[in-house]
């Protein structure tokens, strides 16, 4: 696998990257993060769901693009999310580097899996799989490649192991998304003077993301401790890393959640402008912003906007069904559009035609500031004072936790191509 890595790779670089691994490895043997106790038949049924939901109406893949697709899955962990892949009908190749989770994997696997199903499990390091001649129509790589010492190489590795024609599936921290959770990290690990007091720290300071997580995420609290807090490395890209190791790779952006392009960009495609668009590293910034400062849930902002947007439809009608179906008979009342463009203009004003946005990040910025002199002090109990009266940092969402990232290699020769 050695000869696979980027030449760029040095000796050293390349010793740490097994260092991370080995450390990694130690934490999640104690307590595995992808464990989401699929033994119940609710849960399982539960999970599928959301799944479906992700894959089929955000990510746009429907489940039946799996039937009879060879599929990689690249750092498996417990397999509670392939099991799904195999249910939708791939031949699963799962790859994991932690025996116990693969041992779980195997148990889930054999109670989930279709009894025709077709599947493999490889005890490897994804830097140490090497899967010769084959390629794969589909690779997926969940919540993996931030907690390796070398994210761009394993990205590559991912990237080499598809067809053209296949579709890359990368769920990745980003770190925009992960600011809060990464500034967690850092009080935690300024105040703690040992790992093992991690734990207990992480319960006192920061219990409402862990409440959320676990209400959110179906993990247990310790699983969720242990990924975020005690975890020696999370080493989230930009975005516009991420959207370069596309390129590089030969591969174009299909999809991602959340959204990266704006809604405002509305060209059809016959202009290409966001093809183009989509691929460029900078294309990111202000979604980012976003992803960084998100705190209110989308299913409260959501209601207010079904609210401004029910009350801007009904304007808008008004307005447009004076002007429609024009024909030589058509008579329009200028009194009337003029008043119905009056109360749609209204409505524009008082902001019925725009998302309810969140706070401003300087507010959030702000108590940023305010953290970094009381974390100064080393007074555990000034620290958690403060963070109990914060209005805006680490209340709801924390950000974003992760991003999810489709892509595809177009197949030469082939009409995409053109």
């Amino acid at each position: 696998m050695a000869d696979r890595l980027p030449q760029k790779v040095s000796r050293v670089e390349e010793a740490q990257r097994l260092s991370v691994e080995r450390e990694v490895l130690r934490v999640y043997q104690e307590e595995n993060p992808s464990t989401r106790f699929l033994e119940s038949e609710e849960r399982l049924w539960e999970e599928e769901r959301r799944r479906v939901l992700l894959f089929r109406d955000y990510l746009k893949l429907p489940p039946r693009l799996f039937r009879g697709a060879s599929l990689l899955d690249l750092g498996c962990g417990t397999g509670e999310h392939a099991i799904f892949y195999s249910r939708w009908g791939a031949d699963c190749t799962l790859v994991e580097m932690n025996p116990l989770a693969l041992e779980r994997a195997r148990k889930i696997f054999a109670l989930r899996a279709p009894q025709e199903a077709r599947y493999r499990f490889v005890e490897r390091s994804l830097f140490d799989y090497d899967p010769g001649e084959e390629r794969f129509d589909i690779v997926a790589c969940e919540g993996v490649l931030h907690h390796t010492g070398a994210k761009e190489a394993g990205f590559e590795h991912l990237a080499s192991c598809l067809k053209p024609g296949g579709f890359l599936i990368l769920a990745i921290c980003t770190r925009a998304g992960m600011f809060q959770r990464d500034l967690q990290r850092l009080v935690i690990r300024a105040l703690a003077r040992e790992e093992a007091e991690i734990p207990a720290l992480a319960e006192r300071l920061f219990r409402e993301n862990i409440d959320r997580a676990e209400r959110f995420g179906r993990r247990s609290r310790a699983a969720i401790i242990q990924d975020t807090y005690v975890n020696p490395k999370i080493d989230c890209p930009c975005t516009g890393e991420v959207m370069a190791w596309f390129a590089r790779s030969g591969l174009r952006v299909y999809s991602a959640w959340p959204p990266v392009m704006p809604a405002e960009l509305v060209d059809p495609p016959i202009k290409g402008v966001m093809h183009q668009l989509a691929m460029d590293p900078a294309a990111a910034g202000g979604a980012e912003l976003r992803w960084m400062t998100h705190r209110v849930d989308d299913a409260r902002s959501g209601e207010v906007w079904l609210e401004r947007s029910r009350r801007l439809s009904a304007l808008l009608e008004d307005l447009v069904r004076q002007t429609a179906d024009v024909t030589a008979s058509s008579r329009v009342d200028p009194g009337a559009l003029a008043a119905a463009s009056e109360r749609l203009l209204e409505g524009v004003r008082a902001g019925l035609g725009t998302f309810p946005q969140e706070d401003q990040p300087e507010a959030l910025l702000g108590e940023v500031l305010e953290l970094f002199e009381v974390l100064a002090t080393g007074d555990v109990e000034r620290v958690e004072s403060f963070l109990s009266a914060t209005r805006h940092l680490f209340r709801g969402a924390n950000g974003v936790g992760l991003n999810f990232f489709v892509a595809y290699r177009e197949e030469s020769g082939s009409v995409a191509t053109i």
